[in-house]
């Protein structure tokens, strides 16, 4: 039967009210909350004991002193509302605002202020719940707080990210392009002028050719590695077995079988890379006079895939089973076993990248038996790729609206499915509430518990939306209703049902924790439909800023690992990356030198010599930087500390500026104090300073135009300025001008080359110096430079 909605229709009839003031004056006496009640004039009538603890003031300090005395910062006209509003008849519910104690303390309040009737049901005062929600608004500050922190964490981890893919482009292009003019002019002499060198120079050239070959394989396996230091790549569903058996059908491996292998969630290239190195490696490492024997297995193992890559090889001992990751690690000379020492190197990165581990132990083949744990695939039938499988899976919507349920943020009206709980022991009244929440509802369940007994008992096994209590049951009064209710389900919304005279109890149950009151007689269905919703989305977002907070922090914490661990493995892989190619540049530079010794080397070979030994030092100078570029990372760049002459710094790189102006048409110039300028320092790091200040004047002027270099001192600071007659700076470029890989849009548009790491080591070695760099600039004038560092004495 269909229940009357008309306003005014009682929610419950017949349920005992509890109008015994001694009874009523306990209940608010225990209350959690601060309970104060006023009369019509705004003068406080009753104050109990958490308005004491609250305010710091007791009840006889309080009672008889204005209720506006405790909002200072409410305006008149605001109050006057709200009291307006209050007087009329109707509750206001929730009136956030802020509350001076009488010790001066600001305290953020939650208010909720009802009516108080006489004995003819007239309003003759208002009774005030308060919620110190100081706390809450404060951890609501801190999640404002930690979103700041965690955007900056995500900006400070997005420009590591670029700084690798700078240093990726740096490896890629400002190494490879000198490396092949090495390479290329070398192989010119070895095949053009093979019969018309000696022995001794073709060996230099062979030494040159190899080099620069060792190079080239080292720079393109650590751009493999860099792309693994960068965040997460999207999840894939790939299939392992057949990306297996394409990498033996690429490796034209012999001796290798491949089983049925777990479908792994994630990129389908780090997995390639993976099984590359895994298998290229088990196959290399072959006993002499052996074909390798191979076998590619893998398994669900705690939610991941493992895989393993057993061999019958030369094995590895137990004391090197942690090295053989390391970067650059080799166990064997390159003649026996050649390689960069960066394979397994990059299956440890993709595995500790996807939340996995790498390790390395003895195969029953008798070789090793390398192990490597990636994610899983999701929605899969043991692992394996599932046939049809999205027939059976929740739709799309069905998800997006569960997922949005269980976070808390879904937006609720009519027509969200919804499970209630009714503590009502009135039959009648059960049917009645469940009777209007259904007409209004499109999608609700409705439970009901006749006490507070079989109401636990429903708690402890059933998850609800909200519960909705009777403060009067047979078995608990409505204290003991709401304490027991709250400690079942801390989570779930509640609301309390209370007569037309317990608004002093309904007011304590919100102090306990209820999110809202029903005054019986008061609600039809509209209006009980709006308010459970009101309620409902009350508490679930209390819920979720306390979820949203809880997890802010450990992202914050896990960004900031992120982050200092992406820092240190950048620094790391360009400090290491540097000292593995002077390796082989060192070699290469002094045959080139000596190549260029060669008496018997016509005009010809002798201009390629020359390019091969020009662009060696091109890369050497590269490596340097890229070293000087750690140190500051790390703080270990060592530093001479001694008297210098700023202009003999100046002069002991003279002739390298005037060769780098050779040819260009450029007015290069220096101007030296008359006198001694002394600072305290490293004169090799100052050169640096004034070589890459110099170069870069050169390399962003035209023809015509001119550079200078003046030395000079005021009272304090000695002074070195590079001026030039060139392109200039943007202005909203200038203040990113010293930050490392940075390079203006005039030398990406004109394809000037650099690495954008020149003006980063002059501002950084000019600091450790004790000094500053100033900039002044002009679009098609110049720019200036200025270096000022303090004088000795």
């Amino acid at each position: 039967m269909r229940a009357p909605t008309g306003l005014g229709v009682p929610l419950v009839r017949g349920t005992p009210q509890i109008s015994d003031p001694r009874l009523l004056a306990q209940i608010v006496e225990a209350s959690a909350d601060a309970i104060f009640s006023e009369d019509l004039a705004g003068t406080i009538t009753s104050w109990n004991a958490a308005a004491e603890r609250v305010y710091g003031c007791s009840a006889r300090e309080m009672v008889g002193r204005s209720a506006g005395d405790l909002l200072p910062e409410v305006s008149t006209q605001q109050l006057q509302q709200v009291r307006d509003l209050a007087l009329s008849g109707e509750r206001v519910e929730r009136f956030d605002t802020w509350h001076l104690r009488p010790d001066g303390r600001r305290i953020a309040v939650s208010l909720t202020v009802s009516p108080l009737r006489g004995a003819e049901g007239e309003v003759a005062g208002l009774a005030t719940s308060v919620q110190d929600v100081t706390e809450r608004v404060r951890s609501t500050t801190e999640l404002d707080t930690l979103r700041r922190t965690q955007e900056r964490a995500n900006t400070a981890l997005a420009r590591s990210n670029r700084d690798l893919e700078q240093f990726a482009f740096v490896a890629s292009h400002d190494l490879s392009e000198p490396l092949r003019a090495m390479t290329g002019f070398a192989e010119l002499l070895e095949r053009r002028y093979s019969a018309v060198l000696d022995e001794r120079g073709l060996r230099y050239v062979g030494h040159v050719v190899d080099g620069a070959a060792r190079m080239q394989v080292l720079i393109d396996d650590l751009l493999e590695y860099s792309r693994y230091l960068l965040v997460d790549p999207p999840g894939d569903h790939v299939d392992t077995t057949a990306v297996a058996r394409r990498v033996v059908d690429t490796l034209a491996a012999t001796g290798v079988s491949v089983g049925d292998l777990p479908v792994v969630g994630y990129d389908e290239s780090s997995v390639v890379a993976v099984l590359s190195n895994l298998v290229g490696n088990a196959v290399k490492f072959h006993r002499p006079g052996t074909v390798s024997r191979v076998e590619v297995t893998g398994r669900l193992e705690d939610g991941r895939v493992l895989l393993q890559v057993d061999d019958d090889g030369i094995g590895i001992e137990p004391d090197h089973a942690d090295r053989v990751f390391a970067m650059f690690a080799r166990l064997h000379g390159r003649e026996a076993y050649p390689g960069t020492g960066i394979g397994l190197a990059i299956v440890q990165q993709v595995a500790e990248r996807s939340g996995g581990t790498a390790w390395v132990e003895a195969s029953p083949l008798g070789g090793s038996r390398f192990c490597v744990t990636l994610p899983a695939a999701p929605a899969v039938d043991g692992g394996r790729l599932r046939a049809g499988r999205a027939a059976d899976m929740t739709s799309a919507a069905e998800r997006s609206a569960r997922d949005h349920r269980s976070s808390g943020v879904l937006a609720l009206d009519r027509g969200t499915r919804l499970r209630f709980l009714l503590i009502e022991d009135s039959p009648t009244d059960c049917e009645l509430i469940r009777s209007l929440l259904e007409d209004e509802f499109a999608d609700v369940v409705i439970e009901i518990a006749p006490d507070l007994d079989h109401a636990m008992g429903l708690l402890a096994t059933n998850e609800y939306d909200l519960v909705l209590a009777d403060l009067t049951l047979p078995d608990a009064d409505g204290g003991t209703v709401v304490r027991a209710v709250r400690g079942a389900s801390p989570q779930t919304a509640l609301m309390v049902i209370t007569g037309t005279d317990d608004n002093t109890l309904a007011l304590w149950a919100l102090a306990e924790g209820a999110q809202d009151y029903l005054v019986k007689g008061e609600h039809d269905g509209p209006r009980l439909a709006d308010a459970l919703l009101r309620g409902l989305q009350r508490s679930r977002a209390e819920k979720l800023t306390h979820e949203l907070l809880v997890k802010a922090l450990e992202l914050e914490r896990k960004s900031a690992e992120q982050l200092r661990e992406l820092n240190r493995a950048t620094d790391e892989f360009v400090a290491t990356v540097s000292h593995e190619l002077r390796t082989p540049l060192a070699s290469i530079s002094g045959y080139a030198e000596m190549l260029q010794e060669e008496e018997s080397l016509t005009e010809a070979q002798r201009t390629w010599a020359n390019v091969i030994a020009r662009n060696a030092g091109r890369l050497t100078a590269l490596t340097y930087d890229l070293l000087l570029l750690s140190g500051f990372s790390t703080g270990e760049v060592p530093m001479e500390d001694e008297e210098v002459d700023l202009r003999e710094v100046v002069n002991q790189v003279r002739d390298l500026v005037d060769a780098l102006a050779a040819g260009l048409h450029l007015d290069v110039s220096f101007d030296l104090a008359d006198g001694p300028v002394l600072v305290t320092g490293d004169a090799g790091q100052l050169e640096r300073v004034v070589l890459n200040l110099a170069g870069n004047a050169i390399k962003f002027s035209e023809a015509g135009g001119s550079v200078t270099c003046r030395v000079t001192a005021d009272a304090t600071q000695a002074l070195l300025e590079v001026t030039d007659t060139g392109m200039g700076i943007p202005a909203d470029e200038v203040e990113g001008l010293f930050t490392r890989y940075f390079r203006g849009s005039s030398a990406r548009r004109q394809a000037i080359q650099g690495t954008g790491l020149g003006l980063h080591i002059v501002a950084s070695l000019v600091e450790n110096h004790g000094g500053r760099v100033d900039v002044r600039s002009v679009v098609g004038v110049g720019t200036t430079f200025t270096v000022r560092l303090p004088l000795v004495g």
